[in-house]
């Protein structure tokens, strides 16, 4: 089973969900709006979650620290 991230224009992650196989990725591609990403903690350093940023340079998710107050 895989996972795929949409992530929005500036790479953070606005919606994760099963899509079975690569040809998930490929539907998704061609019939939702936005840009996908597989996700996998084993191939790109942890899970996606809603909020994370998809680092394209490092082809990695990582979690957004909350700001301090």
């Amino acid at each position: 089973m895989m996972y795929a991230a949409r992530v929005d224009e500036t790479n953070v992650v606005v919606d994760v969900i099963v899509v079975g196989d690569d040809s998930g990725i490929v539907w998704c591609e061609r019939n939702l709006p936005g840009r996908w990403v597989e996700t996998s903690a084993s191939i790109r350093g942890k899970f996606a979650a809603k909020g994370d940023t998809y680092d394209e340079a490092n082809d990695v998710f990582v979690s957004n620290k909350p700001t301090e107050q």
